[in-house]
């Protein structure tokens, strides 16, 4: 049964992980106010529906709980055990297909992010991440950036759950500060606007669960333990994968992108003072 709950564990991971980028990518649609929240709420509602179904279905179906406890693959051998070797080759063949399209949609947002960053100076190497193809328009220098950069975390470990743990722990980095940020401005007033879509008075209270439980998740998987964030060089992966990324981007800031933003700031009374003249 652990084995069930974790792997529901990490799927609703992943699950709620693109539906943040369905959202993020939803930004570029015509009204998007009102058509991102729904179709982000509606794919949320539809896997909630078929998620419980095949939970349930699966649970119906084990033939021997004593020995599905004991594997690695429960839901394969079940659904084999069901359906015969073919049922859980189909089963293997539509897993691919989902991390197919799961990979293309968190390839996408990050593509998206590293290319609008780079358009406004904020990366190293901004000239070529914002490149764009003279044909497609698409942003050539960020897709070779981030299709290279995706095997440096084998570097760190080689072995997928502890690279999946330590990605999912910096992603609950980022939620953590997202809704922490979200929840002071919630507090100082924010939204002081109506939106098509809004959580009203619920959004206050939800904020706050929400900064709970992305940091008691952070906290747990960054948590240093052998079975999902083993030490490499002296420090658990997870560290590494959230730290190397973060002492680059301080760096740069501080030598580059600080610099620009104290000669904008100090222009501006300079072009206030011609404006008014």
């Amino acid at each position: 049964m652990r084995n069930f709950l974790g792997g529901g564990i990490f799927v609703s991971v992943w699950v709620l992980g693109l539906f943040e980028n369905g959202g993020t990518l939803g930004e570029e649609t015509i009204d998007a106010q009102r058509k991102a929240p729904k179709a982000v709420l509606g794919a949320w509602a539809v896997t909630f529906v078929t998620g419980l179904a095949f939970i349930l279905a699966i649970l119906t179906a084990i033939p021997d709980l004593g020995d599905i406890n004991s594997t690695g693959t429960p839901v394969q051998d079940v659904i084999s055990a069901a359906a015969n070797d073919t049922g859980g080759k189909l089963y293997l063949v539509l897993i691919t297909c989902i991390t197919l399209l799961a990979c293309t949609a968190i390839f996408a947002g990050a593509v998206r992010h590293v290319f609008s960053m780079a358009r406004d100076g904020m990366l190293p190497g901004s000239n070529f991440l914002s490149r764009t193809s003279p044909r497609t328009a698409a942003p050539i220098g960020a897709i070779v950036v981030i299709a290279a950069s995706t095997a440096l975390p084998l570097v760190a470990s080689r072995t997928i759950a502890v690279l999946v743990t330590g990605a999912v722990a910096v992603l609950y980095v980022a939620y953590f500060l997202i809704t922490s940020v979200l929840l002071v401005a919630r507090v100082k007033g924010w939204p002081s606007r109506s939106a098509p879509f809004s959580l009203g008075r619920c959004g206050l209270p939800l904020n706050a669960v929400a900064v709970v439980f992305t940091a008691a998740m952070m906290v747990n998987l960054m948590w240093p333990r052998q079975a999902t964030n083993p030490h490499k060089a002296g420090l658990p992966v997870a560290w590494w994968l959230l730290g190397a990324p973060l002492i680059v981007g301080i760096g740069y800031y501080l030598a580059g992108v600080a610099p620009k933003l104290r000669r904008a700031r100090s222009e501006q009374p300079q072009l206030h003072t011609l404006n008014n003249a």
